[in-house]
């Protein structure tokens, strides 16, 4: 995993909300984990971080039930598992446990596969409800819309994890969108990007920590997104986030943020103002102003 900086810790959230929406995406190191509170105090978990099967290392415990601690979470509402490689689901089962996630979304099934069915288990024994979301899919959190962009209904069993099933969530508050793209690559990209609707303020978590199977120029265009969040590991030895896909991103205009050189990334939102701010210390203010022909630009303010 590399050398990890812990999530900054966070001021506890009222029972009620703060009226913001609220998004970490946590230093885990080359695997995704990425909190959510909703402005009346929802909680979602998107991926819970891992490593490979054979290590010791249990980032659920260590990490990330740490940052839903200090949250003031006691019980998760929603746990959503991208797909099954051991970077996203591996500190699944201890969050679980621990928080007892009253939903667990999963994308496509794949009924083979051992750890998803072991954390299928685990869902029931703590009373949760397990439910496969599917492209189209729409709800309101606390104001929030969430929109299910990917994966669709499946033509056949899977009988193995696949990046590009990835779930890849929209959520959407006023002149806000955060984009979480999980691992999905170009294929599924290029079917996403006619589909996307502008945003004044874009904020996307790159697509497989920063790959160059993903994040292809059409897609980022697409996206054009103010703030691109990389989570990868110190030094990890695939190179990523690979300086091609960064530039791509510099190029659209967005200003990048990694885990493995900020720490956890925060994003504050009212809907209308971004504030992102860093475990090291970096800030990035941006505000959506209204323009002549209902147009929309923003103004940004950056600290080192």
């Amino acid at each position: 995993m590399g050398q990890c900086i812990v999530a900054e810790p966070w001021a506890v959230i009222s029972a009620f909300g703060d009226g913001h929406l609220h998004v970490t995406f946590v230093d885990v190191g080359q695997s995704d984990s990425i909190f959510v509170r909703f402005p009346s105090s929802t909680s979602l978990l998107v991926d819970a971080g891992g490593l490979s099967p054979t290590s010791t290392f249990d980032i659920g415990d260590r990490i990330v039930a740490p940052v839903l601690r200090a949250a003031g979470v006691r019980r998760l509402d929603v746990l959503a598992l991208t797909h099954g490689d051991p970077d996203h689901i591996g500190g699944a089962k201890s969050v679980m446990r621990e928080f007892r996630p009253k939903t667990v979304w999963e994308g496509i099934p794949v009924p083979p596969f051992e750890a998803l069915r072991q954390l299928r288990g685990e869902a029931a024994a703590v009373g949760a409800h397990w439910s496969n979301l599917t492209s189209g899919q729409t709800m309101q959190i606390d104001g929030v819309e969430v929109a299910v962009l990917h994966p669709g209904v499946p033509d056949w069993e899977r009988q193995r994890v696949r990046n590009d099933d990835s779930i890849v969530l929209e959520l959407r508050w006023r002149e806000v969108s955060v984009v979480l793209t999980g691992d999905i690559g170009r294929t599924v990209e290029g079917m996403l990007a006619p589909t996307l609707r502008p945003a004044p303020i874009r904020i996307v978590k790159v697509a497989h920590h920063g790959s160059l199977t993903s994040s292809a120029p059409e897609f980022v265009r697409a996206l054009a997104p103010r703030v691109a969040v990389v989570s990868a590991g110190r030094s990890n030895h695939f190179g990523h986030p690979v300086p091609e896909v960064l530039q791509r991103y510099r190029d659209a205009g967005a200003e990048i943020f990694r885990t493995d050189q900020d720490g956890a990334v925060t994003i504050d939102t009212d809907g209308h103002s971004v504030d992102v701010h860093t475990f090291v210390g970096r800030r990035l203010g941006l505000t959506a102003t209204p323009v002549h022909h209902e147009d929309t630009m923003t103004t940004k303010t950056m600290k080192p």
